[in-house]
This record gives C-alpha cells, sequence and structure tokens, in this order.
C-alpha cells in the first residue's frame, strides 16, 4: 500500500512537471519578435547567466548578477518595464544602460533589436531537451521492476532538475515560472543527499539516514523560503542566498561522491563495489566539470553560457539509471531466468532419480516374480502339447462310440476351442514374463560397434511396409560417431517408439527422426505430430503394464527404457498437446558401460 502511494506521489509530481515543460514552450515560443537589447534579465532585474548577445551587442561587458539600473536615464523597477519602454521606439535605436556591477555604476550603449528565433533557440532548446530527457529518465525509473534502492530519491532528482532547466528560459524572460523554479533549484541538493543515502545501497543506520534526509529536506526549506521572499524584497541580500543555494548543491554533490567512495572502500559485496567504481568514474570528471563552470560563473564572474553546459547534466542520471537497471531489472531477469533453470535441471533430475528408483524396485520385483511364475508358465506350456494328445486320443475313442448324452457331445466338441486358448493364453503369459525378464536386466553380452543411422535405416525399411498413407516419416541420414550397443536391442527400442508414434497420428501426422553428436553422445530424437501425452501421465508412461491403449500390455516403453540404461544411455519424453511428443534417446560415442 506504501509502495503504491509512493508511486502515485511521484507520478503526480512527474506529470506537473511535464505539464510545466509544455507551459515553458508556449511561453517560450511567445518571446520570439519581441524587443531586445541583447540582455536578459531576472525579473528584478539580475543579469541571468543566459544571455545570448546578438551581432549588434555583442560588445556588451556584463556579467553574472550586474543589476540594471536604469534605460536612458529613466529608472526600471522591474523587468518587465523594459518591454513597455521599447514598444514605443523602433529597432536599431541607441540606449544607454546604467548598470550596477560590485557596488560601481557603469554606463553601456546597446541596440533595440528583435529576440530571433535563433536566439530563442539558442538559448531553449539545449535545456528544454535536457529537462525532457529527465523527465524520460525518471519515468523509466518508475517502470522499472522490482523498484530499485534510491528509485524514489532519484526520481524527484530527475523532476527537480528538469523543472530547474525547464523553467530557466522563463526565469529570463516572462517571468511566470519563477516559483516552480525556486521551488526545484531550492530541494535539488536534498534529492541528492537522499539518493546517495540510498543507492547503490544503503550506508548508516535506518535512524541515522532519517536524520540525514529530514535536516537535508529542511535545510532545503530555510534556503527556499528567503530564496523566494528576498527575490523581490531585498534582490541584493537574495543574491546571497542565489550563492547559498548553489554552494549546498555543490556539498551535495561532494557527499554523494564521498557515499561512493565510501561504498567502493568498504563494502564487501563486490556488484555494489563495481556499481560504486562505476558512478564514481562518470561523476568525479563530469562534476568536476560542471562544478568549475558555475563557480566560474557565480562568483568568479566569467561569461560562460550556461546554457550551453545543461547537456552534461545528463552524465550522472544516465549513469545512475544504467546502474539501476544492471543491479535490479537484467540482474533479477538473470537472476530468475538461472534460478528457473536449475529449478527445472533439479526437479528433471528428481523425477529421473525417482524414475530410476521406481523402476530398479519394480525391475527387482518382476525379476523375481518373472522367474517364478515363468517356472510354473514353463512347466503348463510344456505339458499343454502332452494333454492335448491325450485328450485327442480318448476323444477319438469316444467318438467311435455312439453318444447320446448332449452335454457330452458338446464337451466333445468345445474341448478343442479350450485347449487352444489355453495354448495361446500360456504363451502369452510365458512371453510377458520374458519382456519382464528383459526389462529387469537385458542381456547385452552381444555389444559391437555400430552406426545408429545404420539401426535406424534397419527399422524404418521395415515400419514403413505397414505404414498408413497419410503419415510421413522425415529422417535425413546423417554419419556419426559410432556406438557400442546390441543393434537387434536398439532396433527393438526404434520399433518400439515408432509403432507408438503411428498409433498416436492415427491416419495423418508427420514423424520427424534426428540425429545429433553432443558433448561425447549420440542424441536421437523421434518426434510426432499427434495429440500429446497428458500431463498426468508422463511421470508414467515408463512403468511396466501402463498404456492408455485399448490394447496392448504396456511393457513396450518399459522394455525399451531398460534397453537403453543397459547400454549407459537415457529415455526422456517430452510432450505438448499443442506440438505432439519427443522421445530423446541419448547413447554414449563408443564407450563400453
Amino acid at each position: 500500500m506504501a509502495l503504491a502511494i509512493k508511486k502515485l506521489l511521484l507520478s503526480c509530481l512527474l506529470l506537473i512537471g511535464i505539464f510545466i515543460s509544455f507551459f515553458a514552450g508556449l511561453s517560450a515560443f511567445e518571446t520570439v519578435g519581441k524587443p531586445y537589447l541583447g540582455i536578459l534579465p531576472f525579473n528584478n532585474l539580475y543579469i541571468g547567466a543566459f544571455t545570448q548577445h546578438d551581432s549588434a551587442n555583442q560588445n556588451l561587458d556584463l556579467d553574472y548578477h550586474d543589476r540594471l539600473l536604469a534605460i536612458n536615464d529613466t529608472s526600471i523597477q522591474k523587468a518587465e518595464d523594459i518591454s513597455a519602454l521599447l514598444q514605443h521606439h523602433t529597432n536599431g535605436q541607441t540606449y544607454e544602460l546604467r548598470i550596477e556591477s560590485n557596488g560601481k555604476q557603469k554606463t553601456l550603449k546597446s541596440y533595440q533589436t528583435l529576440l530571433s528565433a535563433n536566439n530563442v533557440f539558442k538559448i531553449f532548446a539545449p535545456l528544454s531537451a535536457t529537462a525532457i530527457a529527465f523527465f524520460m529518465i525518471a519515468i523509466l525509473v518508475l517502470l522499472i521492476k522490482p523498484e530499485p534502492k534510491g528509485s524514489a530519491a532519484f526520481t524527484l532528482y530527475c523532476i527537480s532538475m528538469g523543472v530547474y532547466l525547464i523553467s530557466a528560459y522563463d526565469f529570463h524572460t516572462t517571468y511566470q515560472l519563477i516559483h516552480p523554479l525556486f521551488i526545484s533549484i531550492s530541494f535539488l541538493p536534498a534529492t541528492i543527499i537522499h539518493m546517495s543515502l540510498d543507492f547503490p545501497d544503503q550506508i548508516f543506520t535506518k535512524s541515522q539516514r532519517i536524520k540525514i534526509r529530514l535536516g537535508a529536506y529542511v535545510l532545503s526549506f530555510v534556503i527556499f523560503i528567503p530564496y523566494d521572499i528576498f527575490f523581490w524584497g531585498n534582490p541584493k541580500l537574495w543574491s546571497y542566498f542565489e550563492h547559498a543555494c548553489f554552494f549546498y548543491i555543490s556539498l551535495s554533490y561532494i557527499f554523494w561522491v564521498w557515499s561512493m567512495i565510501f561504498r567502493y572502500r568498504h563494502t564487501k559485496d563486490s556488484t555494489i563495489r563495481k556499481q560504486s567504481r562505476h558512478i564514481l568514474l562518470a561523476i568525479v570528471p563530469g562534476f568536476g566539470f560542471i562544478f568549475v563552470l558555475v563557480w566560474l560563473t557565480f562568483i568568479f564572474k566569467v561569461p560562460v553560457p550556461l546554457n550551453y553546459v545543461a547537456p552534461f547534466c545528463l552524465l550522472f542520471p544516465i549513469v545512475l539509471v544504467g546502474a539501476m537497471f544492471r543491479s535490479n531489472l537484467f540482474l533479477v531477469q538473470t537472476l530468475e531466468h538461472q534460478i528457473h533453470e536449475r529449478t527445472e535441471t533439479l526437479r528433471k533430475k528428481e523425477l529421473e532419480l525417482f524414475q530410476t528408483h521406481k523402476l530398479a524396485s519394480v525391475g527387482l520385483l518382476a525379476s523375481g516374480t518373472a522367474h517364478e511364475i515363468g517356472n510354473a508358465m514353463n512347466v503348463i506350456v510344456s505339458n499343454l502339447p502332452i494333454l492335448k494328445k491325450y485328450i485327442d486320443l480318448f476323444m477319438s475313442k469316444l467318438r467311435s462310440q455312439s453318444i447320446h448324452d448332449s452335454e457330452l457331445i458338446y464337451a466333445l466338441k468345445d474341448t478343442p476351442d479350450l485347449l487352444n486358448d489355453l495354448d495361446r493364453s500360456s504363451h502369452r503369459a510365458l512371453d510377458i514374463m520374458n519382456h519382464l525378464k528383459y526389462f529387469a536386466k537385458p542381456d547385452i553380452s552381444g555389444k559391437i560397434l555400430f552406426q545408429v543411422e545404420q539401426a535406424l535405416e534397419s527399422t524404418l525399411k521395415w515400419i514403413k511396409r505397414t505404414l498408413p498413407k497419410g503419415i510421413s516419416i522425415q529422417f535425413e541420414k546423417k554419419v556419426t560417431s559410432p556406438i557400442e550397443a546390441v543393434p537387434g536391442q536398439l532396433e527393438q527400442v526404434f520399433l518400439n517408439l515408432l509403432f507408438n508414434a503411428v498409433e498416436a497420428l492415427g491416419e495423418k501426422g508427420t514423424i520427424s527422426i534426428d540425429q545429433q553428436e553432443k558433448e561425447g553422445h549420440i542424441v536421437v530424437s523421434i518426434h510426432d505430430t499427434g495429440p500429446g501425452i497428458l500431463e498426468k501421465d508422463l511421470h508414467k508412461i515408463f512403468d511396466p503394464f501402463f498404456t492408455t491403449k485399448t490394447s496392448g500390455t504396456g511393457l513396450g516403453l518399459s522394455v525399451s527404457y531398460g534397453i537403453i540404461k543397459s547400454h549407459g544411455g537415457t529415455l526422456e519424453v517430452e510432450s505438448n498437446p499443442a506440438q505432439g511428443t519427443t522421445f530423446k534417446i541419448k547413447l554414449p560415442i563408443g564407450h563400453k558401460q
């Protein structure tokens, strides 16, 4: 709830900043074509830092915070009076400007001209473009999931910088955005300190951070009140608060640099150290450059066109947002991807281990059961021909006599069918027992070196004879390294899998067979475009006697699984109702298990 409220407040502030940008753009457009004396003073008549001299007034010797007192001996009370005075004169007219500079007065000659679109563009374009970039970066940070540490303070910092820069031209011309500019520049250092405490990780204790943040914002408020009030009431005193504000900003940036150095030297987290170093490498030279230019203008009165310096301010947020993305968005996505991959691997390994233990237990049970039942079935199968011979002899004797008992006549007729059913069923039962023995412990004594594609081709020749017309098999022969296996057993595995694929397709579909060499293994994939296997059945398909078909013993896949395991390989299945089923056989290359 608190996070949602914080996001809402930041979004509202950002919308206000965007609205101010739109208003400032309209205001700047309206200044084109207005009378102009080569200076753009604040409304309290102090000379601003964004003055652009045209060719007629390029020799004006003005410094930042010089103050205009009079034009042609007519005292001026506020900058808005200049426009009213110039409207009654023509372009090119000469004016004498009385200027107060460092407590002394001097007179300069200026010429009236019009504020051209070129003049407006040179001043407003760098400021507005930089401001819009700050707002876009703020939006980008608000969209980062999960929220990075210090993102709220960083968003406030971007909004403050954006509002200050977009209002700066208006502060020199139409004077309608003075209060937003004062608020943004006064609270800018507090947002920097706030951000320094939280990103890329938090420093100091929670109570200490709260006290420092509170102190920073209170100090900004203390500077803002006289900064705003004295702008009109006492312009000379206001200039001192102007210097105090920029001094506070300088201190906040120094604190930011110190916090990065502190993290780099003391944190044990290698990621935080890398981020701190990355940020330091950008803000130390970048801040040093802007620091020198700003103080050359404010303190040493060097005429530096600060509107061209504005884009360099983007260095800080770009570096920070890059660090935020790397430390949160990309890092989290990478970690989530790695966790997902490892979870999937562990899940597969767990299922494989469970399947192996289960089949080993079933195999042990099946081996013993098949042996005992097989012995009994062998007795039955071996004695059935003798019993049949005796019954045939007995029945021939009975037929030679005249019998009128209807029940006996029926028994004589039905006995051969019963004996045939017993014979078929006993052989089927014996066949199942042999399969169970084969599943428990396949005989791999006849292994030889041969190519997998040979077994595939041999199996395909046999199965294509009974293939429905609507089913196609795609197989591209590839020469791979030989494996050591029993060819007949491997052909049996391929036959079982291909039969299952054909039955899954019904009358129409495609079977694709692919073979590759990967990391010392041959991987054979058999894919069908059938309806797939239900997720609830996937972990049971290799169990003996499990089948979803109406006929069959359910031993085909379990026997295939045992054969592949006995050859040191793996048999896996992937199925999706929308994409079909894929069986993957992985066998070692020329390696005897």
